[in-house]
């Protein structure tokens, strides 16, 4: 009996080695045919197309940029990927990708930009500027340490991953289930947003929330890094002869007074006089300017027009696609009286205009801006209060 015992044991080592390598070829093959990053694209199953919930995941995002087939591209955070569309009439019936990532800075839109460089299809960029670019923590989250996006992955290490974790194996029976249960994507293969379900979060709580966070959030600070990695960009599109369209964006006037009240009162005007020096001007680039305190960005909300959704924005930082239609024809059409293309010549002009109409804002939204400096003072003497949870556009 004893002399069976060693042959039982390599018996059972081959069956539990088969069973094991049973089990890691099914997890490969489900993620080969699921494909939830499109990582792959090998099998090509259109009834799941819409259904692949990881097209906001960096890995898809990185992947698509990596792998080209675009003729222009959207750069920014979540507010990109909200507000502008891949398929506006101004794009001129070319292949848009909406490379867009929340919660993104500068410093993470750079390397996405210089994966899309080695497209040699790409004739076009706009990167869209937000506040937040400059504020966000530098730190990889979890889906950019895993995507092509991370200096350390190793190209082997990377696919193995895609094709043998657990993560992606649990991501495409996600997948499987959103398409069992009539689920699709918010985000399509195109990184446009498609869907807004709604939420339970009223305008009032939207603004509540963006006053906590961002009152605490730009105290941080976090401006040079961020502005060197953003004149990388534009250095490296220049380089390669690639019009580059740097936007700074429509966000609510109302928070161009919570970044006054956290970030300093000049930091917008900072912001608008080193882009219009590094980008704006002949020969160099186009910088446009949409933010202001009249028109669409000055929509009134909160206090001034009861608790319901507002009709251009989704928060005090996310526009709508109407306004996000409105930047696009101005800038990529040339039509519109909606921005302005800013030079170093021009600044002055331009930023005297916006400062003209500060005052007739604040008179306007006086209760707004009282409730908001409110939850500013709260933020700075550190006292607790209850955040709302966050709906369509978590950062």
């Amino acid at each position: 009996m004893k002399r069976d015992r060693p042959g039982a044991a390599r018996r059972y080592l081959a069956v539990l080695a088969g069973v094991g390598g049973a089990a890691l070829a099914g997890v490969a093959a489900v993620n080969v045919v699921v494909d939830p990053f499109l990582a792959f694209r090998v099998v090509t199953i259109k009834e799941l197309r819409g259904f692949r919930s990881e097209t906001l995941n960096r890995t898809f995002k990185a992947e698509t940029v990596h792998r080209g087939g675009y003729d222009a591209l959207i750069l920014g955070d979540s507010t990109a990927v909200t507000g502008l569309s891949t398929r506006h009439p101004s794009w001129g019936g070319a292949t848009v990708f909406n490379a867009g990532l929340p919660a993104a800075d500068l410093l993470e839109v750079a390397r996405v930009f210089r994966l899309a460089l080695r497209n040699d299809r790409l004739r076009r960029a706009l990167l869209l500027v937000t506040p937040g670019l400059f504020f966000e923590p530098t730190r990889l989250v979890t889906d950019a340490a895993r995507s092509r996006l991370s200096v350390d992955r190793n190209p082997i290490e990377y696919h193995l991953d895609n094709l043998f974790s657990f993560y992606a194996f649990s991501r495409s029976v996600s997948v499987v289930e959103d398409w069992i249960g009539g689920r699709p994507a918010l985000v399509d293969e195109s990184g446009e947003r498609v869907r807004y379900p709604p939420d339970g979060m009223g305008c009032r709580e939207r603004l509540d929330y963006d006053y906590r966070f961002f009152s605490g959030h730009y105290a941080k600070g976090g401006y040079d890094d961020r502005l060197a990695a953003l004149t990388e960009i534009f250095r490296e599109a220049r380089a390669h002869g690639l019009p580059l369209h740097v936007v700074l964006a429509p966000v609510h006037a109302l928070h161009l007074e919570i970044l006054a009240g956290a970030a300093g009162g000049n930091w917008i005007g900072r912001l608008r006089s080193d882009l219009a020096a590094r980008v704006g001007g002949p020969g160099r680039g186009l910088y446009w300017d949409f933010t202001s305190y009249e028109g669409v960005v000055a929509e009134p909300c909160g206090a001034e027009a009861g608790s319901g959704e507002m009709r251009n924005y989704w928060d005090t930082v996310h526009f709508r696609r109407e306004v996000g239609a409105l930047v696009l024809q101005r800038v990529l059409g040339g039509s519109g009286g909606f921005g302005a293309p800013v030079t170093p010549a021009n600044l002055a002009v331009h930023a005297a205009r916006i400062d003209r109409a500060r005052p007739r804002f604040v008179r306007k939204m006086r209760a707004e801006l009282a409730r908001m400096r409110s939850f500013a003072d709260a933020s700075r003497l550190g006292r607790p209060s209850r955040t709302p949870r966050r709906g369509r556009n978590d950062r």
